[in-house]
């Protein structure tokens, strides 16, 4: 079998839209299609707790003098991942696990 990648990119546009994707993402929310007892990895921003809104309106300051325009595009929320033959080509149907080399390479 082959692996394949997955790649989406969603424009978020409002500080609500990225409170809300980090929410979704990070499951402090009900996610009906999500297996609770998996979390997801947040590869930036980790270090600390801090929330995703408060790292996008730090960012956002440090990197410009003016207010983002009302139609601006704040960040990006994209979602990168590979099918279950390359984080576990030993046996894909192990949902959940994943061979920890791969997934730094992966990461990196």
């Amino acid at each position: 079998m082959v692996a394949l990648a997955i790649l989406r990119v969603e424009k978020l546009k409002s500080f609500g839209n990225v409170g809300g994707s980090e929410k979704h993402t990070a499951r402090l929310q009900d996610t009906p299609n999500a297996d609770t007892t998996k979390k997801n990895i947040r590869l930036i921003g980790m270090e600390d707790g801090t929330a995703l809104e408060e790292l996008v309106k730090t960012k956002i300051a440090s990197t410009t003098k003016h207010k983002p325009r009302k139609d601006a595009v704040l960040c990006s929320d994209i979602f990168l991942s590979a099918s279950p033959e390359y984080f576990r080509p030993h046996d894909p149907s192990l949902a959940g696990e994943w061979d920890d080399d791969r997934m730094v390479d992966f990461a990196s």
